[in-house]
């Protein structure tokens, strides 16, 4: 081998080294990520004290999170999320048909990990839960806190620069209310701010 292709070889792996730590190094930069999120929301709420007489456990959910991504595996999250939690509805002997809905807004902290383009997250949360009812035009509303944990998994099969897309599992407990609520979804997140 000639010494011009010992060194058109040492140029293009010195070029190859340079070119995976600068992307290793772009890997490797603080980020605070904004994400938004649409799911398909299942719960287990009762509804024997609300006397539906049809009623549904299915509902969308959406939510919007702030993340702080870093070298480092973990990633504190902040959350706030609406949950559909169930709809009903009544008829009434003089008044009508009673239109009952329960949901509740989320606030979540909690830690996550970046695992490849996987991403498991567990916290806490702050649940307000509220009971809204309409009636021949007027709306009754009532509202209580909840505190509650939650688990999730996401998976981003689409990266592409700042931009990740991926599907979302996420499931919340409300320890006080004894409310289960499972969603499906999809995520969008974007990094806002890189440091």
């Amino acid at each position: 081998m000639s010494l011009h292709a010992i060194a058109l070889a040492a140029t293009m792996a010195a070029q190859a080294r340079s070119a995976q730590s600068d992307h290793l190094a772009a890997v490797d930069t603080a980020a605070l990520e904004v994400g938004l999120s649409t799911s398909l929301q299942q719960s287990n709420a009762a509804t024997s004290n609300l006397t539906y007489e049809s009623y549904r456990r299915t509902g969308l959910g959406a939510g919007v999170s702030l993340a702080l991504r870093s070298r480092y595996p973990l990633v504190p999250v902040l959350e706030l999320s609406r949950i559909s939690l169930v709809e009903g509805s009544r008829a009434t002997a003089s008044a009508g048909t009673v239109q009952t809905e329960l949901y509740a807004f989320a606030y979540r902290a909690g830690v996550s990990a970046d695992l490849g383009r996987f991403r498991p997250a567990v916290g806490v949360g702050l649940y307000d839960l509220n009971v809204r009812a309409r009636l021949q035009g007027q709306s009754y509303a009532s509202r209580e806190l909840d505190f509650g944990y939650y688990a999730g998994l996401t998976a981003f099969p689409y990266i592409r620069g700042a931009l990740r897309i991926g599907v979302e599992i996420k499931g919340d407990l409300l320890s006080e209310a004894a409310i289960n609520s499972v969603g499906a979804g999809v995520r969008m997140s974007y990094d806002a701010l890189q440091f």
